[in-house]
């Protein structure tokens, strides 16, 4: 147990693309997910000392107010959804009910005390923005790939392999400078690599920093074969 546990308020935020939801000392606010909506939310923050905020990661629609927050300097904490979701279970509550979400995410925080987020770096910044045009990429090739099976006039055929084989080279391109930014490679790496084993596509997809902490960059890449949220 933290000796300084008992003097931190946690504050659950659920998060989603057009709306924030946050529980600030029992009470529920409900504010846009936009830049004005991070200022308002800021702002009610600035009155409760010692705040930790306890979020999960929602396909990448956290990725705003997280920076807004520790711009701020406001510890916040991004929580493995499933972990979550057995706590709430385990407590009895529902999870996902209406009004209960940022509730659970502070009953969360107040009993496991997760660990706030490292600060972000400019090398944080760009590994992640890598990370997001390789999941771009990766997910155009799959699906041509997919496509080229299916074409039969020649001349189209011709076409799709000659975009199949620029994105390849994007692709690579793209995967050597996350390497360069960050050579050694994470145990999420190699649970990627066997994912994509099944769509053909040999390109492995690392993820910066933390396996814990940057699970949630890894969402979108191929849904047709991966899990909606895949976590560790």
């Amino acid at each position: 147990m933290n000796k300084n546990a008992k003097s931190i308020i946690y504050s659950g935020l659920d998060i989603s693309k057009l709306k924030l939801q946050a529980d600030l000392a029992g009470r529920i606010h409900n504010l846009p997910n936009t830049g004005v909506g991070h200022l308002r939310l800021l702002k009610l923050m600035a009155g409760i000392p010692h705040i930790h905020v306890v979020c999960e990661p929602t396909c990448g629609y956290e990725r705003d107010i997280l920076a807004a927050l520790q711009t701020a300097k406001i510890p916040v904490s991004l929580v493995n959804p499933v972990q979550v979701q057995r706590f709430a279970r385990s407590t009895g509550r529902r999870v996902k009910a209406r009004g209960l979400d940022a509730g659970v995410l502070t009953n969360y925080g107040q009993a496991w005390q997760p660990k706030p987020l490292a600060a972000r770096t400019e090398k944080d910044q760009h590994l992640d923005e890598l990370i997001r045009l390789q999941m771009h990429l990766l997910e155009m090739l799959v699906a041509q790939r997919r496509e080229i099976q299916r074409l039969t006039v020649p001349a189209l055929r011709r076409q799709a392999l000659s975009l199949r084989r620029r994105l390849e080279r994007g692709l690579n391109v793209v995967q050597e400078q996350i390497q360069i930014l960050r050579p050694q490679p994470t145990r999420l790496d190699e649970r990627v690599q066997k994912l994509l084993a099944n769509t053909g596509v040999e390109a492995a997809i690392p993820l910066p920093l933390d396996d814990g902490q940057n699970f949630h960059l890894f969402k979108k890449v191929n849904p047709t074969c991966l899990p909606r949220c895949f976590v560790p």
